[in-house]
């Protein structure tokens, strides 16, 4: 509800003595016109009298209740103001006794020293309310506010400071801010070369580990081409003996049948070798079967030492992917770490720096509200 201003006394004076002048200038023109005299009481003109006067009580009584309002709100004002006076006076007498006791010194005035015997002695005049002011020393009148500009003025300087402390507060939090930003990037980069570090060492050691498999790959195949020559050779030496042997053997080479005078073929050494050849033949054949028995020996083993060789590429490449995957799982797990540590001194930090922030004079919404008001 929008409460009215008050009236200045002298209006509302100069208003009452015209409306009683305009009814005595009724009642005359009554008097005066004795054709509207009625004979007994009038009803009607009791009515409108009896109605006025209530119409009158009660914007009386509204007057009264938007001024009782209008001051109560007023006294509100003042007692916040009041308080606020006092916490500032408080709160300025104590950074004075601190810089006086640093800096200056002791004063022997009262307005300096806190201990002065005249410091809590009463003045004489505290202000427009002090209750040892007298009648004749009134200097507010009803509806009056005298110190509304010096208060709108007070209220326009706090306002002017929050502002002022807002934008100081907005500038740390912001260079904070950046500051902790900063130095995320820097770790991240820092991460990021760790990373490319660690995968250019993987793909050394993935180069070395095709160097190793490549080199045992070229060795044992060099060792079957030696194997295989050498087998080569023996085949080579064998089938040349066979060969000789063959060329040279009469069981083997016979002499042709040669035509008899009786018509009879000629069959020369019919009751077959002598024991020497026999024997020959025999320790021959078991020459071949001890030439392929060591040959079948000498494959075995060229077959199990490319076994054991392959194996223990298969088995070294194994461990270094083996390796190399327990070093990429550690760092994994150390980034991981170290990102949760980031992520908690920033929140920290950032908790801190809003803290830090808030000054001694910052006034919230948890201030006011002891005061029972919500606004700034």
């Amino acid at each position: 509800m929008q409460v009215k201003p008050a009236k200045d006394p002298l209006v509302r004076v100069a208003d009452d003595v015209a409306r009683r002048r305009l009814l005595e200038a009724q009642r005359v023109e009554r008097l005066r016109n004795h054709k509207g005299f009625t004979i007994g009481q009038d009803v009607a003109a009791l009515d409108a009298q009896v109605e006025a006067k209530r119409q009158q009580d009660a914007l009386n009584k509204k007057q009264e209740d938007d001024l009782s309002n209008q001051m109560n709100q007023i006294d509100q004002k003042l007692r916040y103001m009041e308080l606020e006076k006092q916490r500032a006076h408080k709160k300025w007498e104590e950074n004075v006794a601190a810089f006086n006791s640093s800096i200056v010194g002791t004063s022997d005035t009262a307005d300096l020293n806190l201990k002065h015997p005249l410091r809590d002695q009463c003045p004489t005049r505290v202000g427009d309310d002090d209750p040892k002011i007298s009648i004749s020393s009134f200097q507010q009148f009803e509806g009056e506010d005298l110190s509304s500009m010096k208060r709108k003025h007070r209220q326009q300087q706090q306002m002017r400071g929050i502002i002022e402390q807002q934008v100081v507060e907005k500038a740390i939090l912001k260079q904070q801010e950046d500051a902790i930003e900063a130095e995320h990037a820097e770790r991240m980069n820092q991460i990021h070369q760790l990373r490319s570090a660690v995968e250019t060492e993987e793909i050394a050691l993935r180069k070395k580990i095709e160097q190793i498999r490549h080199d045992g790959n070229a060795e044992a195949c060099e060792i079957k081409k030696r194997n295989e020559e050498a087998i080569n050779g023996m085949s080579s030496k064998a089938n040349e003996i066979e060969h000789k042997y063959i060329a040279q053997s009469t069981f083997l080479n016979e002499l042709p049948k040669a035509p008899r005078t009786d018509g009879r073929p000629d069959i020369p050494n019919f009751k077959g070798h002598d024991k020497d050849i026999w024997i020959q033949c025999q320790q021959d054949q078991l020459a071949q079967v001890e030439a392929k028995k060591a040959k079948a020996n000498a494959d075995k083993n060229e077959s199990l030492f490319i076994d054991n060789l392959a194996t223990q590429c298969r088995t070294k490449v194994t461990h270094e992917m083996f390796e190399a995957g327990k070093r990429k799982k550690n760092l994994i797990a150390a980034m991981q770490e170290e990102n949760r540590k980031m992520a908690e001194e920033k929140a920290a930090a950032k908790k801190q720096a809003q803290q830090d922030a808030i000054g001694e004079s910052f006034v919230g919404e948890q201030f006011l509200s002891r005061w029972g008001s919500s606004a700034r």
